[in-house]
Formats: structure tokens, C-alpha cells, sequence
């Protein structure tokens, strides 16, 4: 059984213990297996898939920022990099996205 399919069978093992935080896991380790085997529409799925279960609704064990990181990594790798910057910066928490506005405005000020 190759990478695939132990993340198939993890997904499997999560999704029927209702471990929602180890499915999305599963999902966002599955969207790179199949990107590096070209499979870039799966991969996309696979991360959209977790976004959705961490995020609608609401998942408070599941919904760390890493989904949407995820899904950047599928929707630019898809060449959809607008959608991608938007997923990236969904990624960040609001304390760095905060400082990292701060350091940019310092420097275009001076």
C-alpha cells in the first residue's frame, strides 16, 4: 500500500471514529500525495474538502489555520494564485498578519 492509500484508510479510521481534526489531516496529507503525482484537481478537492470541515460549520478542534494553508498550496499549484493569496493569508494568524501590516507600513513610510 503506497502513501495514498495509507492517507485513504486514515481518513477511513478518522471519519468513523468522528475524529473531525484527524480527518482533515488525513485530507490536507492526501492533497499532497496526489499533487506530487500530478493529480492536481484531487489535491484541490482533498483540501477544499478540509477547509469545509474545519470551517463549516465551525470545528474548534479541527480549525487551526494550517486547512487554509493547504488549500493555497492546491489552488496555486491549480494556477489559481489570486484565490491562493487569499487562502495564505487566511492561513496567518491575526496577531502576525497584524505585525507583518505594521513592519510594512514602517517601511514604505521611511
Amino acid at each position: 500500500m503506497g502513501a495514498l492509500g495509507v492517507v485513504r484508510e486514515l481518513v477511513v479510521l478518522a471519519e468513523d471514529a468522528g475524529e473531525v481534526a484527524m480527518t482533515l489531516w488525513g485530507l490536507a496529507a492526501g492533497s499532497l500525495a496526489v499533487k506530487t503525482q500530478g493529480r492536481y484537481a484531487d489535491a484541490l478537492g482533498c483540501a477544499e474538502r478540509a477547509v469545509a470541515l474545519a470551517f463549516d460549520p465551525p470545528d474548534h478542534q479541527a480549525r487551526f489555520r494550517h486547512p487554509h494553508l493547504f488549500l493555497g498550496m492546491a489552488l496555486a499549484d491549480c494556477d489559481r494564485l489570486d484565490e491562493a493569496r487569499q487562502a495564505y493569508g487566511r492561513s496567518r494568524s491575526p496577531k502576525r498578519s497584524a505585525r507583518d501590516g505594521l513592519s510594512q507600513t514602517w517601511s514604505t513610510s521611511r
